[in-house]
């Protein structure tokens, strides 16, 4: 008989719409309670409690102006503050005061009580016609003075307290119909609170029983049969391929189980290739179960791998190889720079040491000389190795004078594997030859060349020799330019010292001839003081003569 397929989605829906539907009630139910409420809220808020609040205050007017009117016919001064409320109450607060009840009071429900606020505002006119009669009667001190316009006036009272009481009273009983109304709203508005939670804990109860049912109809469908697949997948995460057992689900977890019988197999092959792998074949034929196989492309990417591994281990090794003969060069060449030599024997060891570490067959290190005034800096042959006489004889050269030349005034290396004939003439025991590659170094410190470094091969250089040697050049050239640096302050140094001897010769020979010049002036004063001494007497046998 043929078996109806529901698939997990259409029991997991089916069983939350259930709960959904019953929220969705509850939500409704909700609303509607709270809308209600909301509805109570906002007419207490908005008409009731303001009513009350602007009645008290619209009787508490009524008071202060009966108030102020008897005193109004009692006291003749002007500037009393009573006088000044009374007409502040007339020209400001009382019109402002009205309207403000008036508009709330068309938002009442009691028809009764808009009726007695509408006669209470009526006869508080005429109480505010007849205090304003009084107010103009008793404008000065002499009606106060006169008793028939003062008997008038406090006549008008007994119209406007009479009708200030009334007003007073029916203000009163409009504020406690007010009151009694916003009770009952507010009694109302708690009784849709209470139906509100009685809903609420009704549906909330209902929901729970209906989702346990859900639960155990979802724990006998989907459940249960997921603990048995969750523990074949945990045996297969161990490492171990257990027996799929059939599990009789016309849904996805069915599918879930022969998908799960199908890996297992699956797994069975792949374990098989990589024991096959790890035992060296690695042309052992093996087909992945499709083209998304992703283990399975693995170990054939692996044993791929496996086979260029050998040849990047000795790629490898040649390139740590080149690193480490980089790094002991410079080692090496580290303890020559050290040396406490002249330019000439350290320029000489560092070339002829340079050449037999890097296989060349000869080089030269040329440094700038601008030590001679009145001629232009010019490149010296300072050192070098395997030059033959005319190479060794030609050893100055000029900016922009041949490739050295040339690569003195451009800063860059030059690396030439075209040489032309006769440029370097290598000798050997089997005759002479043209070496096959230059290679020219400026050594260069702070964007200043201080020399040249030139080396001539048989062989071309590789592009982590030309590296390693370019690298020396920075410390070939710091180093040379310190020794140079030195040898100026050396020169310097001498020649301060001579300097300093003239000056102190000089010297001596100036303080000589300030201590002769001081004896003169001493012994010309001397012979000007017996001078003035003879002339003095001549004077007194002058004197006596006469």
């Amino acid at each position: 008989m043929f078996k109806r397929r529901i698939n997990i989605k259409t029991k997991i829906v089916s069983g939350f719409l259930l709960i959904i539907l019953f929220f969705a009630v509850n939500s409704i139910v909700s609303f509607f309670y709270l809308k209600q409420s909301e509805s109570i809220t906002n007419k207490i808020s908005a008409v009731n409690r303001p009513s009350i609040l602007l009645l008290s205050e619209y009787k508490l007017l009524v008071h202060d102006a009966k108030s102020y009117a008897n005193t109004w016919t009692k006291v003749d001064i002007d500037d009393h503050p009573d006088k000044k409320a009374l007409l502040k109450i007339h020209n400001e607060e009382y019109k402002l005061l009205t309207d403000s009840v008036l508009t709330l009071s068309e938002q009442w429900t009691s028809i009764e009580d808009r009726q007695k606020i509408v006669s209470a505002i009526a006869k508080m006119d005429t109480v505010v016609v007849t205090q304003k009669a009084i107010m103009n009667q008793l404008t000065s001190f002499d009606a106060y003075m006169d008793f028939m316009v003062k008997m008038e006036a406090e006549g008008l009272l007994e119209i406007v307290n009479p009708l200030s009481d009334e007003v007073s009273a029916i203000i009163t009983e409009v504020i406690q119909s007010q009151k009694e109304i916003s009770n009952s709203e507010e009694t109302k508005m708690l009784s849709s609170f209470g139906s509100l939670s009685f809903s609420n804990t009704f549906l909330a109860g209902f929901v729970v029983i209906l989702g346990i049912i859900v639960a155990i109809f979802l724990s006998n469908a989907i459940v249960k049969p997921l603990n048995l697949l969750q523990h074949i997948i945990k045996q297969l995460g161990k490492g171990k391929l257990p027996k799929v057992r059939s599990i009789n689900s016309n849904d996805e977890i069915g599918d879930m189980a022969i998908a799960v019988s199908s890996l297992t197999s699956g797994l069975s092959k792949l374990s098989k290739f990589a024991e096959k792998i790890g035992d060296g074949e690695l042309d052992a034929s093996f087909k992945p179960l499709s083209k998304h196989d992703v283990l399975g492309n693995a170990l054939l990417s692996m044993r791929a791998n496996l086979k260029g591994a050998e040849e990047e281990k000795k790629k490898h090794e040649k390139e740590e190889e080149k690193r480490s003969w980089a790094t002991q060069g410079l080692a090496q060449f580290s303890t020559i720079l050290r040396a406490d030599n002249d330019l000439e024997d350290l320029s000489t060891e560092l070339i002829s040491h340079l050449v037999k570490y890097v296989g060349a067959n000869q080089g030269g290190i040329y440094l700038v000389n601008d030590n001679q005034k009145g001629v232009d800096p010019f490149l010296e042959l300072t050192g070098c190795y395997a030059y033959d006489r005319q190479k060794f004889i030609e050893r100055k050269i000029t900016k922009g004078e041949g490739l050295l030349g040339q690569c003195w005034l451009e800063k860059q290396k030059l690396y030439m594997t075209e040489v032309p004939d006769g440029y370097t003439i290598i000798n050997s025991g089997l005759g002479d030859a043209t070496a096959n590659c230059i290679l020219i170094v400026p050594l260069v410190v702070n964007d200043e060349v201080f020399g040249m470094l030139e080396i001539a091969s048989f062989k071309a250089f590789e592009s982590y020799e030309i590296a390693f040697i370019e690298k020396l050049g920075e410390a070939i050239a710091a180093t040379l330019s310190a020794v140079k640096v030195n040898e100026r302050t050396t020169n310097l140094l001498r020649e301060s010292q001579y300097m300093e001897e003239q000056l102190r010769a000089q010297e001596e020979e100036m303080r000589q001839n300030m201590e002769e010049l001081q004896a003169t002036q001493e012994e010309m004063k001397r012979k000007e003081q017996m001078l003035h001494i003879r002339i003095k007497e001549l004077e007194d046998q002058l004197s006596d003569k006469a």
